[in-house]
């Protein structure tokens, strides 16, 4: 029997268990793509991969952008236009540039990591999936970021948008703008009293221009005028 039939089970077993990791790297990664969201710093649209989740995390820890160092794509060819050997080689490709965008990104986090000491719970050494939770976890202590709603201007035919453009438009020249200026009490009073006394006087004279004789009254012959004085 072939040696290889008895490692059989170690096979499957060390298969099983590199499925279980890749499958933790994956729910951490979308974790920091969750964090990332709910924080305010990226869009959903902004993260659309494991490789753009990890170069988005880079930028925010980091402040490098990767893209720059993998700005070439691997272009997708039509199939029927290729044979069998050179689709699969395509796809090798592919993987394998998707792979280095990961590492590249993964070596960028572990660094950061060991440069501000936050290593210490599983020490130098660290696997992929204990550095993406050590990330994660110091992902969920950065602040949030608040935008404040930028205040939208009072509408043209509104009661304060009318006022508000009265206020800022200009008086014109032709216009006579007087500034009504409040009359002080006493200045009131007075004011009051001479308008009186002008009307009183006035009624006063037309009386007595038209009738003379309320104040000198017509004395007859006939009368007998008695002095009381004697």
């Amino acid at each position: 029997m072939h040696p290889a039939v008895y490692d059989m089970p170690y096979l499957i077993q060390k298969s099983r268990m590199e499925k279980k990791r890749v499958a933790d790297c994956k729910n951490v990664i979308e974790e920091m793509k969750s964090i990332l969201i709910s924080k305010g710093y990226r869009l959903p649209g902004q993260m659309t991969s494991q490789e753009l989740i990890l170069f988005e995390v880079v930028m925010v820890l980091k402040g490098v952008d990767l893209k720059l160092d993998f700005g070439k794509r691997v272009l997708r060819t039509t199939p029927n236009k290729m044979t069998r050997e050179e689709i699969q080689e395509l796809k090798k490709t592919r993987e394998q540039y998707r792979r280095n965008k990961i590492d590249a990104a993964c070596s960028h986090l572990e660094e950061f990591l060991i440069v501000n000491n936050l290593n210490k719970p599983f020490g130098s050494k660290l696997t992929r999936l204990q550095m993406l939770q050590l990330v994660r976890d110091h992902l969920k202590a950065l602040p949030n970021i608040t935008f404040e709603a930028p205040l939208s201007p009072p509408l043209k035919h509104s009661i304060d948008g009318i006022l508000a453009s009265r206020k800022s438009s200009t008086p014109s020249p032709f216009i006579d703008t007087t500034v009504y200026k409040p009359v002080e009490a006493d200045e009131s009073n007075n004011m009051k009293y001479e308008q009186y006394s002008q009307l009183l006087s006035t009624f006063f004279a037309s009386l007595i221009s038209k009738n003379q004789s309320i104040l000198v009254p017509d004395v007859s012959e006939e009368d007998e005028i008695i002095d009381i004085v004697g």
